[in-house]
């Protein structure tokens, strides 16, 4: 039998009940007879959904991820690509943007559209650019 229903001697059983049985309180009321309280339960913790802070991700970060999923090494990813290896790991900084010509270069070589990867970098410079003025730093990257 599966979940909860008759089982063998007609008794009924649930084994969500089994499960919160643990979780009950036993109170006694002032005649001194115990009564068993429903299960309390805490709620879980709420984040607020639109969050007072930005963290600008570079695209050369979800770079990084791909490489390392497809499990090159930087060397070999920049010459695929033909980048230098200081090209590529300033592109990881995020101080190289994406522009039409690396987009391309990185579709080929990775099998994310360059179109993605304009918005990477459209969304990386318009969040540090919301940081900046937010927090008034000097602009990097």
């Amino acid at each position: 039998m599966g979940r909860g229903g008759k089982g063998r001697g007609g008794a009924v059983y649930s084994t969500n009940i089994l499960s919160l049985a643990g979780q009950c309180r036993l109170t006694q009321n002032q005649a001194g007879s115990a009564t068993i309280m429903s299960p309390t339960f805490e709620r879980p913790k709420t984040y607020p959904r639109n969050p007072d802070y930005i963290l600008p991700i570079a695209p050369g970060e979800h770079l990084k991820e791909k490489i390392d999923e497809i499990q090159l090494s930087d060397e070999e990813f920049a010459t695929r690509t033909d980048l230098s290896l200081e090209v590529l790991l300033l592109f990881y900084k995020g101080v190289i943007p994406v522009d039409g010509e690396l987009a391309d270069k990185l579709e080929k070589a990775t099998l994310i559209p360059a179109k993605l990867w304009l918005r990477f970098e459209k969304r990386y410079r318009a969040d540090l650019a919301h940081v900046t003025e937010k927090y008034r730093l000097p602009l990097t990257g």
